[in-house]
């Protein structure tokens, strides 16, 4: 590691458990960030900033007026999310290496965006993708970091697919959820800038290996009250993902 890293790093290195293997798994690390909105505003900086060492944005969207109240790395309209965010990301942290992607993530493009990465961070605003990029990261065992926001509520999940742990398709079966989105429902800002920013902690822990990730737990925000609370969940055995290494 060189002494520019240790000094920028400094104040999480300082940490006993983290410390310099901590450090040094993060420079090591590819993350995969799938959504350049709302939470993706909130993660991708925490993780230039923490020193992952290679990040992977993939937005097919172009910013508008109606973003800027929570996406607050944009600056300009029109301009496609994924290169405003690489800018960002390079202006904030140069050694970085970041890599704008200005694809929808599909069926086509997702084995190939998954490629060599540590990590995926679901910061998307539809279940297609979801559903998608967990089968996709049970398949080419990355580990995966989810999160949701609408109106006053969050949501956070974590999932390493190790034996008897769940996906994403054992909490929500394909078909039964409610696919809400800002645009209907409407979002508070800070709401998706906390569950963001705890998607960035999750990561860091996941790479790291320090503290417990929230595996087969749900973590839920309530912005009116400004409280978490958790509820566990259990790997289905006949999930149409991940039942098959059972």
């Amino acid at each position: 590691m060189l002494d520019e890293q240790l000094l920028r790093y400094s104040r999480q290195i300082l940490l006993p458990d983290f410390d310099i293997a901590g450090q040094q798994a993060l420079l090591a690390a590819t993350v995969l960030v799938v959504g350049a909105g709302g939470l993706g505003s909130a993660v991708l900086p925490y993780l230039a900033g923490a020193g992952v060492g290679r990040l992977r944005v993939v937005d097919g969207d172009h910013v508008d007026m109606t973003n800027f109240h929570r996406q607050v790395i944009h600056k300009q309209q029109g301009e496609a999310k994924a290169v405003s965010a690489a800018r960002f990301i390079e202006q904030l942290n140069p050694g970085v290496m970041v890599e704008a992607v200005v694809q929808r993530f599909n069926a086509e493009n997702a084995s190939q965006l998954l490629g060599g990465c540590t990590v995926a961070v679901d910061c998307s605003d539809n279940l297609e993708t979801r559903h998608l990029l967990n089968r996709l990261c049970f398949e080419q065992g990355v580990k995966l970091v989810s999160g949701a926001a609408i109106g006053w509520e969050g949501q956070l999940c974590c999932f390493d697919y190790e034996a008897g742990s769940g996906c994403y398709q054992c909490l929500y079966p394909a078909g039964m959820e409610q696919n809400l989105n800002c645009s209907e429902a409407g979002v508070m800002g800070p709401v998706v800038g906390i569950v963001g920013t705890m998607q960035a902690l999750e990561v860091i822990k996941m790479i790291s290996g320090v503290g417990i990730a929230a595996v087969n737990r749900l973590m839920l925000f309530d912005g009116k009250t400004g409280t978490w609370s958790a509820m566990g969940f259990a790997a289905k055995p006949h999930c149409p993902v991940c039942g098959s290494r059972r």
